[in-house]
């Protein structure tokens, strides 16, 4: 995928990749019947399509577990505190996939979309309204298998109140939330009783944030894009393709989802509907550097260096910096043996984009190089903290109990 963009393609999907930071149009955007290439990419896939599906599980841990507390506090903190003490219910970050509302209540785990469609599906099982809400933080970027990825976050406001329709122009304060890997349930919105903000966030805090309304159509459309870009992740374009389809199916006018097709089409050489797909992300989000960025890419792989050029001074306008920057510094200055540059640009990078396990797993090799054992296992047990995949924590436990091994060894000698 290099020859796409010179530092390889930019994911843009929801939450476990990026949610489009932009306004969306005031108007409900039509689809374009004329980017669908159906013919490459036979058979149709069955894709999942009640995301929101409550399972026999969720009704009976309704009856049994939200139904005591309710009699006791209410419908809302009810469902709160049995998702906080039922002691067979332990919720668990995990960013390996997103799962729909019944597989994350069945696996007790999942990204924070998953876990939002969760409780959302519980809530309005219980008659309670629920609402999604982009939180305006700034993207979280992470590389992988030739792609830089984005990652942005969603919550889901409860209430006992009718809800009225999000207005996405509308922003609000996050009051407060918790940490990593805990079920958090915000402080009140108002003096009531009535709301609260129910959060999985793994590795920083809310407060002070803004947020924005979501509707149910463009949650759903964000379920699908990521399961787009997960497929093509893991080498199944076919599917990819099907579940992109199923996003703009859902909605026409969520822009990240023309840009993962645009990825995929990339892949299999349709180029013209590639670039069909970006002009499309671009016009509904003008400020989506991912898009402007895959189209310089494209542009200059088909000729039009000039095109390409005028694309990418978009890009340097809208971002000063490219995704990753101190980062990508900061390895190859590892890789130089250049330690003390490593170190300032992995804290750069830290600074910018917020705590990372990539970031920790860096410094914890600067330090290891160092022979600084013991920062290097600080560094290490943060990167468990802060890792997104269940995988993944258990793989740095790992290196991390080597390390301590390591360090002991050093004391004897």
């Amino acid at each position: 995928m290099s020859a796409f963009l010179r530092l390889g393609s930019l994911l843009a999907a929801a939450l476990l990749f990026a949610g489009c930071a932009t306004v969306p149009p005031a108007s409900t955007p039509t689809l374009d019947a004329r980017l669908w290439r159906d013919d490459a990419f036979p058979p149709r896939a069955t894709v999942e399509t009640d995301i929101f599906a409550v399972s026999p599980a969720m009704h009976a841990f309704l009856r049994d577990a939200v139904r005591k507390e309710s009699r006791r506090v209410g419908k809302i903190e009810g469902l709160i505190a049995a998702m906080r003490t039922d002691g067979k219910f332990i919720l668990e970050y995990d960013a390996s996939y997103t799962r729909t509302a019944s597989e994350a209540f069945a696996a007790h785990q999942g990204n924070c979309l998953s876990l939002t469609l969760m409780t959302a599906a519980l809530a309005r099982e219980l008659g309670l309204t629920a609402t999604f809400q982009e939180v305006l933080n700034e993207q979280m970027w992470t590389q992988t298998t030739g792609y830089y990825i984005a990652s942005g976050h969603i919550n889901v406001l409860l209430s006992t109140r009718a809800s009225r329709k999000p207005n996405y122009d509308d922003a609000i304060p996050v009051v407060e939330a918790t940490r990593v890997r805990q079920l958090a349930a915000s402080s009140r919105l108002d003096r009531d009783d009535e709301q609260r903000v129910v959060d999985f966030l793994p590795g920083s805090q809310l407060r002070g944030l803004m947020t924005r309304p979501l509707t149910t159509a463009r949650v759903t459309a964000m379920y699908y894009a990521n399961r787009s870009a997960e497929s093509m992740l893991a080498g199944d374009a076919r599917l990819g393709y099907w579940y992109a389809r199923a996003a703009l199916d859902a909605d026409p006018g969520y822009g990240s989802a023309y840009n993962i097709l645009a990825v995929l089409y990339h892949k299999q050489g349709i180029l013209d509907a590639a670039e069909a797909a970006l002009r499309k992300a671009i016009a509904l989000a003008p400020d989506d550097t991912k898009a402007w960025n895959n189209l310089a890419g494209l542009l200059e792989e088909t000729g039009r260096p000039q095109e390409a050029a005028q694309a990418l001074e978009q890009v340097r306008r809208l971002e000063a910096d490219p995704p990753l920057l101190h980062y990508r510094l900061a390895r190859q200055a590892l890789q130089r043996g250049d330690y003390a540059l490593a170190l300032s640009e992995f804290n750069e990078e830290r600074r910018r984009s917020g705590d990372s396990a990539d970031i920790h797993l860096g410094l914890a090799a600067v330090y290891l190089a160092k022979n600084d054992y013991a920062r290097a296992q600080k560094e290490l047990k943060l990167a468990v903290e802060t890792s997104v995949t269940v995988q993944d924590a258990h793989r740095f436990s790992s290196k991390l109990e080597w390390l301590k091994s390591k360090a002991a060894e050093a004391r004897i000698r």
